[in-house]
Protein backbone atom coordinates (compact mmCIF):
# COMPACT_ATOMS: atom_id res chain seq x y z
CA UNK A 1 0.00 0.00 0.00
CA UNK A 2 1.66 3.80 -0.98
CA UNK A 3 0.30 5.27 2.71
CA UNK A 4 2.37 2.36 4.51
CA UNK A 5 5.22 2.85 1.38
CA UNK A 6 5.15 6.40 2.32
CA UNK A 7 5.96 6.17 5.96
CA UNK A 8 8.69 3.26 6.61
CA UNK A 9 10.62 4.47 3.35
CA UNK A 10 9.97 8.28 3.78
CA UNK A 11 11.97 10.04 7.04
CA UNK A 12 8.97 10.55 8.86
CA UNK A 13 10.06 8.12 11.78
CA UNK A 14 13.67 8.86 11.58
CA UNK A 15 12.85 12.44 12.24
CA UNK A 16 11.24 12.20 15.24
CA UNK A 17 14.13 9.82 16.39
CA UNK A 18 16.26 12.77 15.76
CA UNK A 19 14.74 15.61 16.51
CA UNK A 20 16.20 16.48 20.08
CA UNK A 21 13.28 18.96 22.20
CA UNK A 22 14.39 21.59 24.37
CA UNK A 23 17.70 22.24 22.41
CA UNK A 24 18.24 25.81 23.22
CA UNK A 25 18.87 24.43 26.85
CA UNK A 26 21.11 22.64 28.81
CA UNK A 27 19.38 19.46 29.00
CA UNK A 28 20.57 16.21 31.33
CA UNK A 29 18.14 13.39 30.26
CA UNK A 30 17.51 14.23 26.71
CA UNK A 31 14.36 13.56 25.01
CA UNK A 32 12.97 12.84 21.50
CA UNK A 33 10.03 13.48 19.91
CA UNK A 34 9.34 9.85 20.00
CA UNK A 35 9.89 9.44 23.24
CA UNK A 36 7.87 12.55 24.51
CA UNK A 37 5.03 11.34 22.01
CA UNK A 38 5.10 7.77 23.58
CA UNK A 39 4.65 9.40 27.12
CA UNK A 40 1.52 11.45 26.08
CA UNK A 41 0.13 8.89 24.13
CA UNK A 42 0.39 7.05 27.69
CA UNK A 43 -1.33 9.80 29.50
CA UNK A 44 -3.71 10.24 27.22
CA UNK A 45 -5.25 6.63 27.51
CA UNK A 46 -4.53 6.68 31.26
CA UNK A 47 -6.70 10.09 31.40
CA UNK A 48 -9.55 8.72 29.02
CA UNK A 49 -10.16 5.49 31.91
CA UNK A 50 -10.15 8.18 34.13
CA UNK A 51 -12.49 10.76 32.86
CA UNK A 52 -14.60 8.77 30.61
CA UNK A 53 -14.59 5.24 32.74
CA UNK A 54 -15.69 1.77 31.00
CA UNK A 55 -18.01 3.14 28.60
CA UNK A 56 -19.83 1.07 26.14
CA UNK A 57 -21.54 3.86 24.14
CA UNK A 58 -20.19 4.05 20.73
CA UNK A 59 -20.06 7.91 20.33
CA UNK A 60 -17.50 7.54 23.61
CA UNK A 61 -15.87 4.99 22.76
CA UNK A 62 -14.88 6.59 19.15
CA UNK A 63 -13.90 9.46 20.53
CA UNK A 64 -11.70 7.71 23.14
CA UNK A 65 -9.52 5.88 19.66
CA UNK A 66 -9.33 9.50 17.80
CA UNK A 67 -7.80 10.99 21.38
CA UNK A 68 -5.24 8.14 21.18
CA UNK A 69 -4.18 8.23 17.19
CA UNK A 70 -4.20 12.33 17.70
CA UNK A 71 -1.56 11.69 20.87
CA UNK A 72 0.27 8.85 18.80
CA UNK A 73 0.28 11.72 15.62
CA UNK A 74 0.05 14.69 18.38
CA UNK A 75 3.81 15.92 16.97
CA UNK A 76 3.99 14.73 13.51
CA UNK A 77 3.88 18.24 12.45
CA UNK A 78 7.84 18.24 13.73
CA UNK A 79 8.92 15.80 11.25
CA UNK A 80 7.51 17.95 8.57
CA UNK A 81 8.93 20.95 9.97
CA UNK A 82 12.27 19.54 10.78
CA UNK A 83 12.77 20.76 14.30
CA UNK A 84 10.89 21.09 17.56
CA UNK A 85 9.47 24.83 18.62
CA UNK A 86 9.83 25.62 22.25
CA UNK A 87 7.34 27.01 24.24
CA UNK A 88 8.51 30.50 24.46
CA UNK A 89 8.37 31.19 21.05
CA UNK A 90 5.16 29.48 19.85
CA UNK A 91 3.49 30.69 23.19
CA UNK A 92 4.97 33.94 23.45
CA UNK A 93 2.46 36.94 24.27
CA UNK A 94 3.61 39.21 21.33
CA UNK A 95 2.75 36.88 18.12
CA UNK A 96 2.60 33.51 19.53
CA UNK A 97 -0.47 32.85 17.82
CA UNK A 98 0.64 33.87 14.56
CA UNK A 99 3.89 31.34 15.25
CA UNK A 100 1.59 28.77 15.44
CA UNK A 101 -0.65 29.39 12.48
CA UNK A 102 2.20 30.04 10.38
CA UNK A 103 3.79 26.57 11.28
CA UNK A 104 0.33 24.82 10.83
CA UNK A 105 -0.21 26.63 7.51
CA UNK A 106 3.22 25.50 6.33
CA UNK A 107 2.21 21.73 7.48
CA UNK A 108 -0.79 21.92 6.25
CA UNK A 109 0.89 22.27 2.58
CA UNK A 110 3.44 20.37 2.92
CA UNK A 111 1.30 17.04 4.23
CA UNK A 112 -1.35 17.83 1.42
CA UNK A 113 1.57 17.52 -0.94
CA UNK A 114 3.47 14.91 0.19
CA UNK A 115 0.31 12.25 0.15
CA UNK A 116 -1.44 13.49 -3.18
CA UNK A 117 -2.46 11.72 -5.77
CA UNK A 118 -3.03 8.65 -3.49
CA UNK A 119 -6.03 5.49 -5.00
CA UNK A 120 -9.28 5.29 -3.21
CA UNK A 121 -7.96 2.43 -0.85
CA UNK A 122 -4.94 4.65 0.50
CA UNK A 123 -7.20 8.08 1.11
CA UNK A 124 -8.95 6.22 3.53
CA UNK A 125 -5.49 6.20 5.19
CA UNK A 126 -5.07 9.99 4.55
CA UNK A 127 -7.92 11.31 5.57
CA UNK A 128 -7.17 9.06 9.19
CA UNK A 129 -3.83 10.52 8.92
CA UNK A 130 -4.89 13.96 8.24
CA UNK A 131 -7.59 14.17 10.98
CA UNK A 132 -4.93 13.19 13.74
CA UNK A 133 -1.98 15.61 12.34
CA UNK A 134 -3.86 19.23 10.78
CA UNK A 135 -7.39 18.70 10.76
CA UNK A 136 -7.97 17.69 14.77
CA UNK A 137 -11.32 17.75 16.34
CA UNK A 138 -10.99 21.02 19.05
CA UNK A 139 -11.86 18.23 21.41
CA UNK A 140 -10.03 15.87 20.95
CA UNK A 141 -7.07 18.34 21.26
CA UNK A 142 -8.20 19.37 24.63
CA UNK A 143 -7.81 15.91 25.84
CA UNK A 144 -4.62 15.61 24.70
CA UNK A 145 -3.68 18.52 25.45
CA UNK A 146 -3.25 17.28 29.26
CA UNK A 147 -1.60 14.81 28.56
CA UNK A 148 0.82 17.19 26.58
CA UNK A 149 1.36 18.85 29.85
CA UNK A 150 1.09 15.77 32.19
CA UNK A 151 4.53 14.83 29.96
CA UNK A 152 6.21 18.49 30.47
CA UNK A 153 5.76 17.99 34.11
CA UNK A 154 7.47 14.41 34.10
CA UNK A 155 10.15 15.58 32.69
CA UNK A 156 10.41 19.10 34.61
CA UNK A 157 10.56 17.22 37.85
CA UNK A 158 12.80 14.71 36.29
CA UNK A 159 15.41 17.55 35.72
CA UNK A 160 14.82 19.50 38.59
CA UNK A 161 15.06 16.14 40.84
CA UNK A 162 18.66 15.97 38.81
CA UNK A 163 19.65 19.25 40.03
CA UNK A 164 18.76 21.05 36.60
CA UNK A 165 17.71 24.43 37.88
CA UNK A 166 17.38 25.58 34.13
CA UNK A 167 13.73 24.08 34.83
CA UNK A 168 12.50 25.62 37.89
CA UNK A 169 10.40 28.38 35.97
CA UNK A 170 9.52 26.34 32.98
CA UNK A 171 8.01 24.07 35.86
CA UNK A 172 5.75 26.89 37.50
CA UNK A 173 4.47 27.33 33.74
CA UNK A 174 4.20 23.95 33.44
CA UNK A 175 2.00 24.02 36.41
CA UNK A 176 -0.45 27.17 35.44
CA UNK A 177 -0.59 25.10 32.29
CA UNK A 178 -1.97 22.03 33.57
CA UNK A 179 -4.54 23.49 36.14
CA UNK A 180 -6.16 25.53 33.02
CA UNK A 181 -6.22 22.42 30.61
CA UNK A 182 -7.37 19.89 33.16
CA UNK A 183 -10.47 22.61 33.83
CA UNK A 184 -10.99 22.97 30.06
CA UNK A 185 -11.49 18.89 29.71
CA UNK A 186 -13.47 19.06 32.90
CA UNK A 187 -15.84 21.26 31.02
CA UNK A 188 -15.85 19.93 27.52
CA UNK A 189 -16.66 16.65 29.30
CA UNK A 190 -20.02 17.48 31.39
CA UNK A 191 -20.98 20.04 28.06
CA UNK A 192 -20.60 17.47 25.29
CA UNK A 193 -20.55 14.06 27.17
CA UNK A 194 -22.89 14.88 30.72
CA UNK A 195 -19.83 13.58 32.59
CA UNK A 196 -18.50 14.89 36.17
CA UNK A 197 -15.28 14.89 36.40
CA UNK A 198 -14.64 15.98 39.63
CA UNK A 199 -12.09 12.96 41.00
CA UNK A 200 -10.64 13.67 37.99
CA UNK A 201 -9.73 17.74 38.85
CA UNK A 202 -9.10 16.52 42.43
CA UNK A 203 -6.29 14.23 41.11
CA UNK A 204 -4.75 17.07 39.26
CA UNK A 205 -4.46 19.19 41.80
CA UNK A 206 -3.04 17.15 43.96
CA UNK A 207 -0.14 16.36 41.37
CA UNK A 208 0.48 19.70 40.90
CA UNK A 209 0.76 20.88 44.86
Amino acid sequence: IDMIDKIVTRGYLKRLDNIIQWQERDVFNKESVSQHSFKVSVFTRVLLDDVFGDSHDFQVERFKLDCVTHAIFHDWDEAIFLRDVSHSIKYNEFNGQDVRNAIDDYVNHEFSKEFENLDEQDRVAYETLRKSIVNVDPQVKIVVKVADWLALLFFCRRELALGNKNFTATYKYCRQGLFKAAANLANMAAEYFNIDSGNFLNSINKLIL
